[in-house]
């Protein structure tokens, strides 16, 4: 059989090929089945969605959600019902949680009510607080599963029910079940503007700072809480034009006092957080510093003296404190009095330890340039001292160690171009340690990555560069 390259193939067709192969050639199921996946992929037919396992693991699926659909129909559940169902879902999930074809097959079953009513319908109409934990807690996880990469399955109805789930009152005040709820929201935000906004617009990001207040003390809620904060700034789904990642940041932070909250739960040292708490609340302040006023108060309020703490006690012990703490220094350091307070605070001298620490660690050394190159922009007093710690030592050291990695040459070349802008004498210390002779190799397989940065580094040096001219105008035809 053919069909036009490209096009995706239905389940039923796939299936009507693996019968004839099974019927025609007598193969195995799993021969044929591999069989019809070569004919197809040879004729590039799109095979995303398409379940190609054996049929009775189909077969399993579908059981097991007709009889979860069937037992949760039931206004009472008796223990016996919700141990079983837990099983049933614990079986869904596997399947789920294998591939996205089991999920996109389990959309196209055509039963009523369908997945997401049978999880909707259960969370919407149960008393949540007098069900079986466990079971509510295998539901959500399970329901989690099912979304993921497929997130346009929820309505705006079913989106609304989960912003008033995130109401303490529906979950109580377990711990589990309100984390499984917030990784459920999670995944509905991936890759998925309209849900977003529709999550902004009908009220989560409020109830998410009344979860940070009655939660200040549980690290889990804490760092989900943050995680979907996080989410909600995304710019990820390529179907629209653009995004609001930039509103939504302006929401939480302005309208929502949401800088003062996650610094207030920061801060505290009533709260006792976690390390990889205090990274996530970081994180999530790095991702809100979007404007140049959040960036000012993020600092008065204690925001940098934190980093800087984080960075000096710290960097030899978390690294994940330390990646974000290196986030929110280069997102705050976009404002100029901000990098002045930082310089004074011996931001420049805590940077170069660690990158001297961490020399063979490409990620670290990637994000700790990122924040040096925005904290010596426009910043004389910050370059000085930079060139009076040695730091640009450690930086050409990089270039040549890691000459093969293009990020990390990027922000390295920044973080020297902005360190020679306002001060050319300095570059005679890059120039008498051969950095010119590191460069050189890198810009000639014009790597577009770091291409322009290691350009304007060499030509700010004063060394020989091609410069060329974009467009030239002809002149013709020009009305003077």
């Amino acid at each position: 059989m053919k069909v036009d390259a490209g096009k995706k193939v239905s389940q039923e067709y796939f299936d009507q090929i693996v019968e004839e192969n099974m019927t025609d050639f007598e193969m195995s199921e799993d021969e044929a089945i591999q069989d019809a996946v070569n004919q197809l992929k040879s004729q590039n037919c799109d095979l995303s969605t398409l379940c190609t396992h054996p049929l009775h693991q189909r077969q399993d699926l579908v059981d097991s959600l007709l009889k979860t659909s069937s037992i949760l129909s039931s206004s009472n559940l008796t223990p016996s019902q919700s141990h079983t169902v837990q099983a049933y879902l614990l079986t869904i999930k596997e399947k789920f949680d294998k591939d996205i074809s089991f999920r996109c097959f389990a959309t196209r079953i055509k039963s009523e009510p369908s997945v997401v009513e049978t999880f909707t319908r259960f969370l919407n109409h149960m008393d949540l607080n007098t069900c079986d934990k466990k079971l509510v807690d295998s539901l959500l996880h399970t329901f989690r599963s099912y979304i993921t990469q497929q997130s346009d399955v929820l309505t705006k109805e079913h989106l609304k029910l989960l912003i008033n789930l995130t109401d303490e009152k529906s979950l109580g005040s377990e711990p589990s079940l309100l984390s499984g709820l917030l990784r459920l929201i999670n995944a509905a935000c991936q890759m998925n503007e309209s849900n977003r906004q529709t999550f902004v617009e009908n009220g989560l990001c409020e109830n998410l700072m009344q979860l940070f207040s009655n939660q200040k003390k549980s690290n889990q809620i804490i760092c989900d809480t943050c995680q979907l904060i996080r989410s909600l700034l995304l710019d990820d789904d390529m179907r629209v034009e653009f995004g609001h990642s930039h509103e939504h940041a302006k929401f939480i932070a302005s309208r929502l006092n949401g800088l003062d909250v996650l610094l207030e739960a920061g801060l505290s040292k009533e709260n006792e957080l976690s390390e990889d708490t205090l990274a996530s609340i970081m994180l999530t302040l790095s991702r809100l510093a979007v404007r140049n006023e959040f960036c000012q108060e993020i600092c008065d309020k204690g925001g940098l003296e934190l980093v800087l703490k984080c960075v000096h006690e710290k960097y030899l012990k978390n690294m994940a404190l330390l990646k974000s703490a290196l986030s929110l220094l280069k997102s705050i350091c976009n404002n100029d009095q901000v990098r002045r307070e930082a310089t004074k605070m011996n931001a420049v001298e805590l940077v170069k330890q660690v990158l001297h620490k961490y020399m063979s660690n490409v990620q670290i050394c990637d994000m700790a340039c990122a924040a040096l190159s925005s904290l010596l922009l426009r910043n004389v007093e910050g370059s000085q001292k930079l060139y009076d710690c040695q730091a640009h030592q450690i930086l050409v050291n990089l270039l040549s160690l890691h000459n093969s990695k293009p990020k990390l040459i990027k922000n390295c070349c920044l973080a020297l171009r902005n360190s020679i802008s306002r001060n050319r004498e300095l570059g005679d210390k890059l120039l008498e340690l051969r950095i010119e002779e590191i460069l050189r190799p890198v810009l000639n397989q014009n790597d577009q990555v770091c291409y322009h940065e290691v350009k304007s580094v060499l030509r700010d040096l004063g060394c020989q560069v091609e410069l060329k001219e974009l467009w030239i105008g002809s002149g013709k035809n020009l009305d003077y």
